[in-house]
C-alpha cells in the first residue's frame, strides 16, 4: 500500500519487466512487483504461497482444465466450436456463470457434483467429480475429484488474497494494493465442494476461439 499507484506491468518469460496497459493487469502487476514470472503450472506462486490479487467481490480460486467429458477428450478448441456462441466477426465464445443445481440460460448447461453427498458433505464416490452437463444431459466437461484434489493441494494449502484498486491516468491503467489482505492456511477440500454445491463457488469461463474469415 505504501508504494501508491503503480503503472501496469508484467514479467515476460525472460524475467524482464515490461509495460502492460490493460484493465485486467492487476494480477500481473502484483506478480511483477514480487518478481514472479506468469505461468500456468499448478504450483504456488511465491515461497510456497499462492498469491491472488482481486478487485471485486469475486475471486478466482483456481483455473484447472477439465480432464474428462467432451472437453477432456477433444480439447478446448473443439469444445468451444461445439458449445460456444458467435460474436464479433464470427469469433466463438463460451462464457457465463454455471452453478450447481441450476441451468444457464445461454448455454443450456447445468452443473452437478457427481459422487458427493450434500447431507454428510463428503465424497462418497472417488471416481466422481464436478460435471458440466450439456442440454441433453451428457458430460460436456468433467473435473474429476482426483484432478481437483491434486490441484487444490498443490496451490491452495497456503493462499493470500490481496485487494487492489485501479484507475486510468493519462490513458494508462494504474493499480494500488490495499488492506485488508486475506490469509488462508489449512484449507479443507470438502469445504470447497460444499461451497460449490451451495452456489457460493461457481464456474465462470471465458474461452474464446478466433475464426479466420480471410
Amino acid at each position: 500500500q505504501n508504494k501508491g499507484w503503480i503503472s501496469g506491468k508484467r514479467m515476460n518469460s525472460q524475467g524482464k519487466i515490461v509495460p502492460y496497459n490493460a484493465p485486467n493487469a492487476g494480477g500481473y502487476t502484483f506478480e511483477a512487483c514480487m518478481g514472479i514470472i506468469p505461468n500456468g503450472r499448478a504450483e504456488p506462486d511465491w515461497m510456497g504461497w499462492e498469491l491472488k490479487a482481486f478487485t471485486s467481490n469475486r475471486i478466482t480460486l483456481m483455473t484447472p482444465e477439465p480432464d474428462a467429458g467432451y472437453y477432456g477428450v477433444h480439447g478446448v478448441g473443439s469444445f468451444v466450436q461445439r458449445f460456444g456462441h458467435a460474436r464479433e466477426q464470427g469469433d466463438l465464445y463460451f462464457t457465463g456463470i454455471h452453478k450447481c443445481g441450476s441451468t444457464n440460460a445461454r448455454t443450456g448447461m447445468s452443473m452437478i457434483l457427481y459422487g458427493y453427498n450434500e447431507e454428510t458433505k463428503r465424497i462418497i464416490n472417488v471416481a466422481g467429480g464436478l460435471v458440466l452437463l450439456d442440454s441433453y444431459g451428457e458430460p460436456a466437461a468433467v473435473w474429476t475429484f482426483a484432478k481437483l484434489i491434486e490441484h487444490w493441494g498443490k496451490k491452495h494449502a497456503h493462499a493470500v488474497y490481496i485487494p487492489y484498486q485501479k484507475r486510468i491516468m493519462n490513458g494508462e491503467y494504474q493499480y494500488r494494493y490495499v488492506n485488508p489482505v486475506k490469509v488462508g492456511e489449512g484449507t479443507d477440500f470438502n469445504k470447497f465442494l460444499n461451497a460449490f454445491n451451495n452456489g457460493v463457488v461457481f464456474y465462470d469461463p471465458a474461452n474464446k476461439l478466433f475464426i479466420n474469415n480471410k
